[in-house]
């Protein structure tokens, strides 16, 4: 127990100490010096299962004293989903808002409630409040965010922007200003080059680590709450996961009905009636601190007649021929095989009457134990039995 003490103890030293490398400096006399300039996603810090079709901003160590607050004012983007989170110095999540609960400025129109609501980015303004005074509401009050009352992070995600839009969803990230205890407003200035955080990988290397062993035949299961307790989890989201240890010459196939979704791709709006706003597929390598491979969004796979999808996990090398798009398959890359895979299934933000989402599975639950023909079955199969009979061929 001593050396393990020691070790997080050396952990938490260099966490502490260590300069973000981003293209902004850090000022020590300021309390937030630069706003947003933390940036994370596959291409810019590969850590912690992140989705490939979503990017995320921070606003890292921020202290709050009593009496203070933070006040973003934003615009809500053109893309399928975005959230604000604030989390603990370690990666626990401490509160968040969802994009329809953001309360929209007088005048302006929030377009995850509203379908019919103005395109005008003049029309689409919302004020948060982050304060250590706020009451936890659970992301219930749309324009109040609690923040921990010790060192923090704040965290902006956008999933899934518009064709035609950047990342952000085609808008400038929310403007920052810190209300002081005396009433005056600071303005914080925009990071010019948001980038990755020195401390994250590191901070990786604290993640919890599941208790289990690669399956066969693999069985999706709800992620715990331990699995996601210091990784900046995103609160709308709802996992089911299994570990697989790669087989040369075997591939994964992997069959279930695809819930409804909002196509914003086609121009569909985000508040289109759906069973769940979004979900993907993804292969992780299971190794610190946890880069994701490959994803699938759920626009990106065909759908059978009876609104199936069949997806084919496997190495480039062992990709059976007929496992494309034309032929009605989604192909995700393996990734490492030197390491154990992590295959995950995100639901985000069900409907009240879609019981059977992930967030409806106990934690460290089969999935099948309440999602029905929407559980996410797997199978190992040969390559060429695929190619030579397709899911039926491999027991579907």
């Amino acid at each position: 127990m001593k050396v393990r003490f020691d070790t997080t103890r050396r952990v938490v030293a260099v966490l502490v100490l260590a300069v973000a490398a981003t293209g902004c400096v850090h000022s020590p006399t300021a309390n937030i010096d630069y706003a947003w300039k933390v940036k994370t996603s596959k291409d810019t810090q590969n850590v912690g299962y992140p989705d490939t079709n979503a990017t995320y901003w921070g606003i890292r160590n921020y202290v709050l004293l009593p009496g203070q607050q933070i006040i973003l004012s934003g615009t809500y983007p053109y893309a399928r989903y975005m959230s604000l989170h604030t989390y603990s110095f370690v990666g626990g999540a401490f509160d968040h808002i969802p994009d329809y609960r953001i309360v929209p400025d007088a005048g302006s129109d929030n377009p995850f409630t509203n379908p019919t609501g103005s395109a005008d980015p003049a029309q689409r303004h919302w004020t948060v409040t982050v304060s250590p005074d706020a009451p936890a509401t659970g992301g219930q009050n749309g324009d109040n965010l609690l923040a921990t009352p010790k060192i923090g992070t704040l965290a902006l995600r956008v999933y899934m922007p518009d064709p035609g839009f950047d990342e952000a969803g085609g808008v400038p990230l929310p403007d920052v200003s810190v209300r002081n205890v005396d009433g005056t407003i600071t303005a914080v200035p925009p990071c010019p080059s948001p980038g990755p955080v020195q401390t994250l990988p590191v901070l990786a290397y604290l993640f919890p680590t599941p208790p289990e062993l690669p399956s066969d035949p693999p069985v999706f299961s709800r992620v715990t709450e331990t699995e996601t307790a210091n990784i900046f989890p995103n609160l709308d989201n709802a996992y089911v996961r299994d570990f697989v240890a790669h087989q040369p010459g075997k591939i994964i196939v992997v069959r279930g009905k695809a819930p409804t979704t909002p196509d914003t791709q086609a121009g569909q709006s985000p508040a289109t009636p759906s069973q769940l706003r979004y979900w993907s597929f993804c292969t992780n390598a299971y190794r610190k601190p946890y880069p994701v491979c490959s994803c699938v969004a759920d626009h990106e796979a065909p759908l059978d007649s009876s609104g199936f999808y069949t997806i084919v996990v496997s190495t480039p090398a062992e990709r059976p021929a007929n496992a494309t798009l034309a032929n009605g398959i989604t192909w995700v890359d393996w990734g490492s095989t030197s390491v154990n895979m992590l295959m995950m299934m995100r639901h985000m933000i069900p409907a009240a009457d879609f019981t059977q989402s992930a967030a409806n599975v106990a934690p460290g639950q089969p999935a099948s134990t309440a999602m029905g023909d929407y559980t996410p079955v797997a199978k190992f199969c040969d390559a060429s039995t695929f190619e030579t009979g397709g899911a039926t061929a491999c027991g579907f």
